[in-house]
């Protein structure tokens, strides 16, 4: 029984007889509301120490890419220090190594993985096989894609492989605005993402198979910022059953970022959104809320100072691998280690990760350390995090269930 476990975990921890008993009794009146996983990582964030794997972890496939989308990190023409090389592109995720991992992380009772990159995941020639692998190991799986490679053969072999979602990488409902974003599109290279979409839509239901559920994803920028409404109309048309808006982020791209009118126009234009979505039954994740209300159009940061405030909970939730450098603390480049020659899991137990954990958790920038790669823990990375969602929702969870006063 999960109360039994904690109980044991806490008669090893720090805290005093009278706190033990206290938060025994918090976990049990909170037990019948969350999963074995989630109170294991609640008593983790508490005790400072990791009870179980990240909830969530992101999984870099390939470094290469078949696109030069303008508002990339990585890839973009635009960008004005491009800095990544040609053999830093061929980089790939070897199986073996992925093998191991995806091993860990079900031994770690991670709950599920996200197949990305900072190049295009589809380029990887055992990409098949590695959804394959994830799926038999029971982990629910997302792939991240700009779906020109999803051609009829791609999506018969995902969605028999069971693939649970499917992110595709769009940013326009039209050709024009597409070309834009997309420098140097081949011709009709918008058609044929829009019709690979819709063959992966029709073949799901042929198969009477609801999974792999189809989220679009919108990368809002001055370029298509009032397009929002026309994006979900094209969600529509290709059979999608999600739309995901994030806000461009790249202080590299700034022309492309939204200025402060541009932000009010598209904040004053989601609700419209929505209820098209709505109408349409489909989904627009709840992300965008968070962004568009703390977005900050000088700097294009958003959630500024959350993690000196309320904490950073990424060190129980989430964790990544790059390919060219290791396993990282977020999705940001602070890479904890390096996983050649070594296991997932020890690095995850490690006193290191703990250490970090606890900096981060308690945003204690005094106690600041520099990561492998020579990055620090907290710095103004943190001011446009990733894991805004999941830190919000730990934070909720700490203070609804009364835990935030023993950390």
């Amino acid at each position: 029984m999960i109360i039994n476990k904690i109980n044991q975990l806490l008669n090893n921890s720090k805290f005093s007889s009278d706190e033990r008993k206290e938060l025994i009794e918090i976990f049990k009146r909170i037990s019948y509301d969350e999963s074995e996983e989630e109170l294991l990582r609640l008593l983790g964030i508490v005790a400072g120490k990791a009870f179980i794997g990240p909830a969530y972890f992101h999984l870099d496939i390939s470094n290469n890419c078949n696109m030069n989308c303008s508002y990339c990190w990585f890839h973009s023409k635009t960008a004005s220090d491009r800095k990544y090389t040609d053999k830093w592109k061929k980089q790939q995720i070897k199986l073996n190594v992925f093998k191991k991992l995806v091993d860990d992380l079900h031994e770690l009772k991670t709950g599920l993985i996200l197949f990305s990159g900072a190049g295009e995941p589809l380029i990887h020639p055992k990409i098949i096989e590695m959804v394959d692998y994830v799926k038999r190991n029971g982990i629910i799986l997302q792939l991240f894609t700009n779906a020109l490679l999803l051609d009829e053969n791609y999506a018969k072999k995902l969605v028999d492989a069971n693939l649970d979602e499917i992110y595709c990488s769009i940013s326009a409902a039209n050709i024009n605005t597409y070309r834009k974003l997309h420098p140097p599109s081949r011709k009709n290279e918008f058609e044929t993402i829009e019709r690979n979409i819709m063959f992966l839509s029709k073949y799901k239901k042929k198969q009477n198979k609801t999974n792999p559920k189809i989220i679009i994803i919108e990368v809002i920028n001055s370029l298509n910022y009032d397009e929002a409404l026309e994006m979900v109309g094209w969600a529509k048309k290709v059979g999608a059953n999600a739309i995901r808006f994030q806000l461009m982020h790249n202080i590299k791209l700034k022309h492309l970022m939204l200025n402060q009118k541009e932000r009010e126009e598209f904040k004053k234009n989601l609700d419209k959104v929505k209820n098209l979505a709505k109408k349409y039954n489909i989904k627009i994740q709840e992300n965008i809320n968070v962004q568009i209300e703390t977005f900050d159009s000088k700097s294009g940061d958003w959630e500024i100072d959350f993690y000196k405030k309320k904490g950073c909970f990424a060190g129980w939730y989430f964790s990544r691998y790059w390919v060219s450098d290791g396993i990282s603390f977020c999705c940001a480049h602070k890479i904890v280690d390096s996983l050649e020659n070594k296991r997932f899991k020890n690095i995850w137990n490690s006193d290191k990760y703990n250490k970090m954990r606890v900096i981060a958790r308690d945003g204690n920038v005094k106690r600041n350390i520099k990561m492998v790669d020579g990055n620090s823990l907290l710095d103004e990375e943190c001011n446009h995090c990733g894991n805004y969602d999941l830190n919000r929702a730990a934070y909720e969870k700490l203070k609804t269930y009364g835990l935030l006063k023993f950390i």
